[in-house]
């Protein structure tokens, strides 16, 4: 099967800005076709730095996808943002380190996506329910050590503490989100057929582990990026999808625990050759799977794959 080649970065505009500066035109003295004599014309005068006229965007373009790398070093314990992933190979290789660089539109959508969710903390903040932005959930086996970033919140009347995530979306996704429900368990929620991989994070982080006592209760809000809509899930804790959930990051932490650290076998309910399976035909990893063997690979071997394809 043919590679589906990574090109992480575009070339640098600063190489179009330093190319010889040619010399400036001349306005002509006669005045063109049509003119008014006596009026002013306006004439397109060369840049001084380019003749490419067009260097605004592909310079915020580079500048904002600059130093993002291509490998981080491996770490033995899975994300708290990762553990809702559908394959166990690709949380092998983002535990082995490996990154696939966003493009300068994706990263500016995630700026605007924080914004929003900075904004929605601020404003409950200000409604009086805000009881904690910062936490920790850290699970010893399988090994899983997450930052929130989600939120702790008072509910009134009852004071009862809650766990809450605030999410930003495209206008074609919000639109297909399910109808809003009361406190339901997270495991038969709608938004399993639709965002199971926010349910599962919310009861990685609602379970805690070491980090403290579970949350037995909380909710997902979802805000459209462009309209502002917005729509909320209210969630019980699923004890079911939980252990659930850390089986499936254990089969994957144990292939990192092993010496060499190795890449999971290509799940079999998984292909990665075939665009009908669509958890892989939208995997930044698709590219890297498709070239390793499909009984996984050593950290060392992957990374040489990885190398003849990036360079």
């Amino acid at each position: 099967q043919g590679a589906l080649a990574i090109a992480p970065t575009r070339e640098s505009p600063l190489a179009r800005l330093l190319r010889p500066v040619p010399e400036p035109r001349l306005s002509p003295k006669k005045p063109p076709a049509g003119a008014v004599l006596g009026a002013p014309t306006l004439k397109v005068v060369e840049s001084p730095i380019s003749n490419d006229w067009d260097w605004i965007k592909p310079l915020l373009d580079a500048t904002i996808e600059r130093d993002q790398p291509l490998w981080v070093e491996p770490k033995k314990h899975m994300r708290g943002s990762g553990v809702g992933a559908e394959c166990v190979r690709a949380m092998t290789l983002d535990m082995l380190g490996h990154r696939v660089p966003f493009a300068a539109h994706t990263l500016r959508i995630f700026r605007v996506g924080n914004l929003i969710e900075q904004a929605n903390v601020e404003v409950m903040g200000k409604a009086g329910i805000l009881a904690d932005t910062q936490s920790l959930a850290e699970y010893t086996d399988p090994p899983i050590i997450g930052h929130f970033d989600m939120s702790v919140f008072r509910r009134p009347g009852d004071g009862k503490i809650i766990l809450g995530e605030m999410k930003s979306i495209k206008s074609a996704l919000f639109n297909k989100l399910p109808p809003e429900h009361g406190p339901t368990l997270a495991g038969e929620s709608p938004l399993m057929k639709t965002h199971a991989s926010y349910v599962k994070q919310w009861t990685a982080y609602a379970g805690r582990e070491l980090g403290g006592p579970p949350f037995d209760e909380g909710f997902i809000l979802f805000e459209e990026k462009d309209a502002h809509r917005q729509k909320v899930y209210y969630l019980l804790f699923d004890i079911d999808l939980y252990d659930e959930m850390l089986a499936h990051v254990k089969e994957a932490t144990d292939y990192v625990a092993l010496d060499p650290p190795r890449a999971a076998p290509i799940p079999a309910d998984r292909d990665p050759f075939s665009d009908k399976d669509r958890t892989c035909a939208s995997c930044p990893k698709r590219y890297l799977c498709r070239m390793i063997p499909v009984e996984g690979a050593t950290l060392d071997e992957v990374k040489l794959i990885d190398g003849k394809l990036r360079g």
